[in-house]
């Protein structure tokens, strides 16, 4: 079943780059066709000899290559499905749903796709008519855009659906394995916190005993590191209750023990060991320290932002801690309930369908993933194929996203009961 995984990854890399391919040519023959220059040609009744020339270049690379490319890529994932299809590909039984859902999202786009292609060379056709008039040529001009946006924005889609299984692969390869393996990629350790760079996704895993840990647990028996006081001590130990029980409810709803994400902030360039992380926490954006308690573990993933955003991403952090915007508390429970409403609607449906979180707003979205989420949309990088719905994106989809790159784990060895509860959990088989 390893070989047939690995078949499968080759493919759908295969399946994004084609995609990629496609969605250039987009780009690239929009830009041709509304060039000042082939624009005068083509849609000037006073230039029927030169339309003739650029009209029959076009239409010849419609028939020679894109109509087939684009059809070839539906067939291709077709045949991709029915092979993801099969149980055991992607050993989780949720992940395995989700990327076949994803891949029938995949199909839709791709037939939208191909429409759009051949809609662009039925209209050229008609450019090449002697008699047309000038109004028809606007008409043209007016659903040439229209396709090319079709074209550009299901390419896309398709990218994103189809790159969704690289995601999961990823999380099998380096995550989900037996204890031995895990702990040569741990970070934590002084030598090793250096490869930790500003900008890396923490991903925070609960170990089940863990979560079984504070089950009961008293209020007054929370513990607090140095309160100053008594007031402090009290919102140390609330901040904590909500912060278990959330954890708790996420891993139940989503049915994986990843429970939080958060941004690494490396405060001191000169010491690897001053990092801090920047989320949502308790509702309202801030930095806390690394939280290393008892059975957690953090997977570090690094997106792959070009340098414009990367800038643009601190830049947006910045305005972020400034506004200091709290979530509203019908934004939170609107997570829970359109969850629930979106489980239940895909249950019975073949593809993924998206369902938007209706009680949020726009100064309300401080769920910890739907924050990264939105950070990141806002510097135009979508992290999960759900990233247009912000309100619906759980740390669990920040786990299998697409463009980020697996950097290590952190968890504290220092002690065999701490080392052993992270590794033996692992033997067992967790769910990420």
């Amino acid at each position: 079943m390893e070989k047939e995984t690995e078949d499968l990854l080759v493919k759908s890399q295969w399946l994004v780059q084609e995609i990629k391919k496609l969605k250039g040519y987009s780009e690239y023959l929009k830009a041709y066709v509304y060039s000042s220059k082939k624009r005068d040609i083509l849609f000037k009744i006073s230039a029927p000899i030169d339309r003739e020339k650029e009209t029959s270049k076009i239409l010849n690379l419609f028939v020679d290559m894109i109509v087939p490319m684009s059809q070839g890529i539906l067939q291709r994932t077709r045949i991709y499905l029915e092979l993801l299809k099969k149980q055991g590909v992607i050993k989780q039984d949720k992940r395995h749903k989700e990327a076949v859902k994803y891949t029938y999202n995949a199909i839709a786009e791709e037939e939208i796709l191909v429409k759009a292609v051949i809609g662009i060379k039925e209209l050229v056709i008609q450019l090449k008519d002697e008699n047309i008039t000038y109004k028809k040529m606007k008409s043209i001009s007016d659903d040439l855009k229209k396709y090319f946006d079709q074209w550009d924005k299901a390419a896309s889609e398709v990218e994103s659906y189809i790159a969704y299984f690289e995601g999961c692969y990823r999380i099998e390869r380096y995550i989900t394995q037996n204890g031995d393996e895990l702990e040569k990629y741990n970070l934590y350790y002084p030598q090793r916190m250096q490869y930790l760079k500003t900008g890396d996704i923490f991903i925070s895993f609960k170990t089940m005993k863990y979560l079984k840990i504070y089950e009961g647990i008293k209020f007054s028996e929370l513990k607090v590191k140095d309160p100053s006081s008594k007031v402090n001590a009290f919102v140390a130990r609330t901040s904590e209750a909500v912060s278990l029980r959330i954890s708790d409810w996420i891993h139940r709803f989503t049915d994986s023990q990843v429970t939080h994400v958060a941004l690494y902030i490396q405060t001191d360039p000169k010491n690897p060991e001053s990092g801090k992380l920047f989320h949502s926490y308790g509702g309202s954006f801030g930095f806390r320290e690394l939280d290393m308690s008892l059975g957690t573990l953090w997977i570090v993933l690094r997106p792959k932002l070009n340098s414009d955003q990367r800038m643009k991403l601190f830049s947006i952090l910045r305005e972020k801690y400034t506004e200091n915007v709290r979530m509203t508390f019908s934004s939170f429970i609107g997570v829970f309930v359109s969850g629930m409403l979106s489980n239940f609607v895909n249950f019975f449906s073949r593809k993924h369908v998206h369902i938007n979180n209706v009680m949020a707003n726009a100064k309300a979205k401080a769920f910890c993933s739907q924050f990264l989420n939105q950070v990141f949309k806002e510097a135009g990088f979508y992290l999960t194929p759900k990233s247009k719905y912000s309100g619906m994106v759980f740390p669990s989809d920040v786990a299998a996203s697409k463009d980020v790159e697996f950097v290590g784990v952190l968890f504290d060895a220092s002690t065999q009961e701490s080392k052993e509860m992270i590794l033996s959990e692992f033997a067992q088989g967790v769910r990420v």
